[in-house]
């Protein structure tokens, strides 16, 4: 919307940080929750574009030799079996960061600043190998120490209320849940792409308390 261009700067960083906040706020308040959530997605965190760092960093370890392989899926025998869908959510992820790359450059050309910042640069995609292992024997491969780092999911067993879909999810509308006056905040793309952090969640209880204040007047 071009509000702020008028600030002073002095040095490439300034600028570079000014269009990385525009185009968050952009993408923010353009892109569906519907549409977004659930999506394998290479998402933005905080105002810092952080697609290209990962990118990076897997084309990175493949070059020290790391060998890239899916999704454990379970152990049989002491043989570790693996999805065959890593090709496929590389493709994937690399996708969408040129995508979202291109809206970049295409915001920096509508608002005038193609000659304050560097032409435009996209990666070389991540390199798989042409067929993944899909198994792994522990006991040939020399294997003897296994990091995990399978993240997280929420954990609802204390909330006793039917509000749950067939996978465990709560059922919401942007954070209306399915039941009156119940409300949800802190997960993603509850109403925006930054919703599950804190900056986030503060937008949408703002959102969240008209509602909630309509209810109880009723």
């Amino acid at each position: 919307d071009g509000e702020g261009l008028a600030v002073v700067l002095q040095r490439p960083l300034e600028l570079a940080l000014l269009v990385a906040q525009k185009v968050c706020q952009f993408i923010n308040r353009t892109l569906d929750r519907r549409v977004t959530a659930g999506v394998f997605n290479c998402t933005l965190i905080g105002c810092n574009l952080v697609p290209m760092f990962l990118h990076q960093q897997r084309q990175q370890l493949t070059k020290s030799g790391v060998k890239l392989i899916g999704r454990y899926v379970g152990l049989r025998h002491g043989v570790a079996q693996f999805s065959g869908s890593l090709r496929n959510h590389c493709a994937l992820a690399d996708l969408k960061m040129n995508r979202l790359l291109k809206r970049i450059d295409e915001w920096i050309s509508e608002e005038g600043l193609d000659s304050r910042v560097a032409p435009p640069h996209r990666f070389d995609s991540t390199q798989v190998e042409s067929s993944p292992p899909l198994e792994i024997n522990f006991a040939s491969s020399d294997i003897r120490t296994i990091l995990w780092a399978t993240g997280f999911q929420p954990d609802y067993e204390w909330l006793h209320a039917p509000v749950f879909d067939r996978k465990g999810r709560i059922r919401h509308d942007g954070g209306v849940v399915d039941a009156p006056g119940m409300y949800l905040l802190g997960v993603n793309f509850l109403r925006r792409r930054k919703s599950s952090f804190i900056h986030g969640a503060e937008d949408d209880a703002n959102d969240l308390s008209d509602h909630l204040a309509a209810y109880l007047r009723t």
